[in-house]
C-alpha cells in the first residue's frame, strides 16, 4: 500500500477503533495461531510411507504371520479388501476449521482429499508451489484499513497469468477524521465533515518460484489519490484540497507454510508529488505542492479459510517525505519541511475463481 504522510496526525482513540483491534487480536490468538499449531503437530510424526489412502492402487501390501505354520504364504490385500481400508480411513476425516470457530467434517472431495496443486492454490501467489503447472488465478476481494487519522476501503481485482505475470487493481474510497495534519500544524482542524477521498493503484510484478514453498515478485506500482494527503473543509467556506501522485518499485517474498496459512513481506519505495488548492483563506494560485521520497514496509499472514476463500491481517510501516515547494512553506499554508512515519493495520478478505 502506498501510505502517505497524513497518516501521522493524532487523533482521539474512539471505543470502536480499539474494539476492531481487539477482535482482530482475538482472531490471531484464537483461530489462525491455533490452527497452524495444529497443522504443524500433525506433521511432527509422519507415517512411514507415502500412501495416498484415497487411491486403493497405492495401498501396500499386507503379510499375516502365524508361528504355528511358517510355510503360510503371504497374502495381497485385494481390491475389496482395500476398498473397506479406504472406506474406513474416510468416514471419520480429519477436521478442518471454517471462519465460524469450529471445525466441520468434509467428505472424501473435500480439501484433505487429493487434489491438484493448482486447486489448493489460492490467488496473490501466496499458495502456489513451483511443482504446479501454472494456471491463469483470478481473485477479487476487499481491504479495510485503519490509520490513525483515516480509514479507507478499497475493492480489487488481481490475476496471476500463466506465464507469472502478475497484476492488480485497486479501486479505493476513504474518509478523513476531523483532525490536523503534521505536515500542516497551523493549519486548524476542520470544524465540519470532510469531503470523501477517492484514489486508484496498478500493480505490475512477475512471481519468481525460488523453491517449492517460496516466491519471490518484484514490482512496479502507480497510484493516483484525490484528498487523501491533505483536507480541510470550515463553515466559512475556506477549503484544501489535495491531489497525489505515486510511482514505486519494490518486492514480495512469500512463504508458504502449509496448504492453509502463509507469510509474506514487501518492501517498496518511489517517489511521489501532492498538488495542494484551496478557497477562502486558503486561496493560493502559486502552484503549492510538495514532493519527495515515499516508501512501506509491509507484512501479512494471509490465511486459507476454504478452498476460495483467505483472509489476511497485515501491518504497514510507513516513511514519507514533506518537502514543500515556497508556496506551500508560506502563507496561508505553512507546510513544514519533515520526515513522517506512520503504522497502517488492515484486513484483506479474498475470493479466488
Amino acid at each position: 500500500m502506498i501510505k502517505s504522510s497524513f497518516s501521522f496526525a493524532s487523533k482521539p482513540k474512539t471505543k470502536s477503533i480499539f474494539r476492531l483491534r481487539y477482535y482482530l487480536l482475538y482472531w490471531w490468538l484464537y483461530c489462525i495461531v491455533p490452527s497452524v499449531f495444529a497443522d504443524g503437530l500433525q506433521n511432527i510424526a509422519p507415517p512411514p510411507q507415502h500412501v495416498n489412502w484415497f487411491n486403493v492402487d497405492n495401498i501396500p501390501t499386507t503379510s499375516v504371520y502365524n508361528s504355528s505354520n511358517s510355510n503360510q504364504s503371504t497374502p495381497s490385500l485385494n481390491n475389496s479388501n482395500a476398498n473397506a481400508v479406504n472406506a474406513a480411513s474416510v468416514s471419520n476425516p480429519d477436521q478442518f476449521g471454517d471462519s465460524f470457530f469450529h471445525s466441520t467434517p468434509l467428505p472424501e472431495s473435500s480439501l484433505l482429499a487429493p487434489v491438484s496443486l493448482e486447486e489448493v492454490q489460492v490467488g496473490n501467489s501466496f499458495f502456489e508451489s513451483a511443482n504446479a503447472t501454472t494456471v491463469s488465478i483470478r481473485q477479487i476481494g476487499a481491504t479495510y484499513e485503519d490509520r490513525i487519522n483515516m480509514s479507507d476501503f478499497y475493492l480489487y481485482f488481481n490475476q496471476l497469468l500463466e506465464n507469472n505475470v502478475f497484476y492488480e487493481i485497486r479501486l479505493y474510497m476513504a474518509y478523513l477524521y476531523q483532525t490536523t495534519n503534521p505536515g500542516f500544524p497551523q493549519v486548524p482542524a476542520s470544524n465540519q465533515p470532510n469531503p470523501p477521498g477517492y484514489g486508484s493503484v496498478g500493480i505490475l510484478g512477475y512471481v519468481i518460484f525460488l523453491n517449492s514453498n517460496v516466491s519471490l515478485m518484484p514490482f512496479v506500482r502507480l497510484g493516483y489519490y484525490d484528498n487523501f494527503y491533505m483536507v480541510y473543509s470550515n463553515s466559512d467556506g475556506s477549503y484544501i484540497n489535495s491531489s497525489q501522485y505515486v510511482g514505486q518499485g519494490g518486492a514480495r517474498l512469500s512463504l508458504k507454510v502449509n496448504n492453509a496459512f502463509a507469510i509474506y513481506t514487501s518492501y517498496y519505495a518511489g517517489y511521489q508529488i501532492i498538488y495542494l488548492s484551496g478557497g477562502g483563506k486558503y486561496a493560493n494560485s502559486d502552484n503549492p505542492q510538495i514532493a519527495g521520497l515515499a516508501s512501506c514496509m509491509e507484512i501479512g499472514t494471509p490465511y486459507r479459510m476454504t478452498k476460495s476463500l483467505s483472509v489476511t491481517p497485515s501491518v504497514f510501516y510507513n516513511i514519507n517525505a514533506n518537502n514543500p515547494n515556497y508556496a506551500a512553506s508560506t502563507l496561508p499554508y505553512n507546510a513544514i519541511t519533515t520526515t513522517l512515519n506512520s503504522t497502517t493495520f488492515a484486513i484483506r478478505l479474498s475470493y479466488n475463481f
